[in-house]
């Protein structure tokens, strides 16, 4: 003999899609508080320039530079964002002379560094202008001087651009691994930064 399967009262059906509502809620809520977090900036002012970096880096403060932020949670190598103003050749075209203190940067960098190479240099778009950008790339050898670890290859590019009679180079060191992921959100460090 074949049983009757009893139907769910609606009221119990309710009860079901309020239970999945309330999922569904609480799910955008905590990531919407992910993606807050995760975006929330602090700001610092240097040298006449203010720059917006992510909550929870570090900023040197006693850096050779005007700005310099890392990012604590990021491997062996913690990605980087430099900022510093330079001065400008006056007798030279403003891209001849972005291009030769982007060399001149270079130069200097491969005295420091183990395995240093530049790509490319090559004029680019930033903050609406025309700006030089220099790509490289080097071999850390000691990361993290107080374990053993295998060097780390360290990818960076320096933006250099010429605003209020100023020559600012914006720099970004990661690791080669990290490097794609942080060029984007470089770039909109580079761009929310306050000069004059």
């Amino acid at each position: 003999m074949a049983k009757k399967v009893k139907k769910a009262p609606p009221r119990d059906r309710w009860a079901d899609w309020a239970v999945v509502g309330v999922v569904i809620v609480a799910l955008l809520l905590g990531w919407a508080l992910k993606v807050s977090a995760e975006n929330r900036t602090l700001s610092y002012s240097n040298e006449g320039i203010t720059v917006y970096y992510p909550a929870g880096w570090l900023l040197d403060k006693k850096s050779n530079y005007a700005v310099e932020v890392s990012d604590p949670n990021s491997g062996l190598f913690k990605t980087t964002y430099i900022v510093q103003k330079e001065l400008i050749d006056a007798g030279a075209s403003e891209m001849a002379a972005l291009t030769s203190l982007l060399n001149n940067i270079s130069l200097s960098r491969a005295q420091t560094t183990t395995a240093y190479k530049l790509f490319e240099v090559e004029e680019v778009q930033v903050r609406g202008k025309s700006a030089v950008k220099a790509s490289f790339v080097y071999v850390e050898e000691k990361p993290d001087p107080f374990r053993e670890t295998m060097p780390v290859v360290v990818v960076g590019a320096d933006y250099a651009f010429v605003e209020g009679g100023q020559v600012y180079v914006f720099t970004l060191l990661a690791a080669e691994s990290d490097f794609a992921a942080a060029e984007g959100r470089f770039l909109a460090f580079l761009e929310s930064a306050k000069l004059g």
